[in-house]
């Protein structure tokens, strides 16, 4: 979905804000170390500079209509200022996890100002080697001496499950199929028997429904009901859902890759799984995003043109209408399933990782 100015906050993340307190921050956070020299101040910012225009949420700050009617809108910031969210420190010597861990959690502490947009990075020196992963090594020492190998740290590799012309940023990794599993169940009749016209699956995964409830389907089932197709709610019982118009089926339990092997097309939340398991399958894919990764992955399918990616509460009849008929996106979407099919599969890769833990 791609990012606007004036776009509508979405339900959970508006949620986040409405629960943030003094006391109770709704931020997420992440640290992460880099081995190697520190690179100069002035690239880090150069590169992140470099690369906003793919994200232009990041650019943008929160507007509340008067009165608060409705959710709060994200709106462009004239006076946006790079260095403001991009800062600089360093760890006083001798640069111990501790004394890094107390920088985060004195960073973490903070609440964002919302008069600008709503993200920061850090960029900390001064960390002596051995990290994280090193400190831990006394205490796995005698698993090492107890399987017979020393107690350093291993090699690592790294396998890329998304296809290959869909990965976004650099770094090195083995190419490996994805594999859609989503465990056993006992398929009912109706879904192995021809199906009389489109059918299509929907999935908000498992943690939307309990977060949100299915309000997020509201706007869907409604415009389902005038579509020619027919529906496949998995995850819920047509009791919680919020409607059941006559063309929609709504299953506590369905494998999802048993289910998608015989549909049309999908609509899910835009989470990694349903992504790719959608990929693999060659289906055209309406995305809701509603939090976490699912707004990377939507804008990953709508730029690719694999897809569309709108917000749960403007699905309309047009939305589903082109979803089934726009050939573009089938074409594409079949396109990239024959590249995930040419993907090694995890079998073919078992010799080359035996070698590589044997090095």
């Amino acid at each position: 979905m791609s990012q606007q100015h004036l776009d509508r906050l979405t339900a959970i993340d508006a949620s986040f804000l409405h629960q943030e307190g003094p006391t109770s921050h709704m931020h997420v956070g992440a640290l992460t170390i880099f081995e190697g020299p520190p690179p100069p101040f002035t690239e880090v910012l150069d590169a992140l500079r470099g690369r906003l225009h793919l994200v232009p949420r990041y650019r943008q700050k929160l507007s509340v209509p008067p009165a608060g009617t409705g959710r709060p809108l994200w709106v462009d910031d004239p006076s946006f200022n790079i260095e403001y969210h991009v800062r600089h420190t360093a760890l006083p010597r001798p640069g111990t996890e501790d004394q890094l861990l107390r920088l985060a959690a004195r960073i973490f502490s903070q609440q964002l100002d919302r008069s600008k947009p709503l993200w920061e990075v850090w960029m900390v020196e001064g960390l002596r080697e051995g990290g994280f992963a090193r400190g831990f090594l006394p205490y796995l020492a005698p698993s090492f001496e107890r399987h017979g190998v020393p107690a350093e740290l291993p090699a690592h590799a790294v396998l890329h499950v998304a296809p290959p012309s869909l990965m976004r940023g650099e770094g090195e990794g083995w190419s490996m199929r994805y594999v859609p599993y989503n465990a056993g169940g006992e398929l009912p009749e109706w879904l192995t028997a021809p199906r009389p016209r489109a059918r299509v699956a929907v999935s908000l995964g498992t943690i939307v429904p309990r977060m949100l409830g299915t309000g997020g389907l509201e706007k869907l089932l409604r415009a389902a009901a005038e579509t020619d197709a027919d529906f496949v709610v998995t995850g819920m019982r047509e009791e919680e859902l919020p409607t059941v118009p006559e063309n929609v089926r709504g299953v506590r339990w369905l494998p999802l890759n048993a289910l998608l092997e015989r549909c049309d097309a999908t609509v899910h939340h835009g989470g990694s799984g349903s992504t790719l398991t959608a990929l693999t399958f060659g289906l055209p894919q309406l995305l809701l995003p509603h939090g976490a990764d699912n707004f990377v992955n939507a804008d990953v399918i709508d730029r690719a043109g694999l897809g569309l990616s709108v917000d749960p509460h403007e699905v309309t009849t047009h939305t589903l209408a082109r979803l089934l008929t726009d050939q573009e996106l089938r074409a594409a979407a079949g396109r990239v399933a024959e590249e995930v099919a040419r993907q090694p599969s995890p079998a073919r890769l078992v010799g080359e990782l035996e070698e590589f833990a044997a090095r």
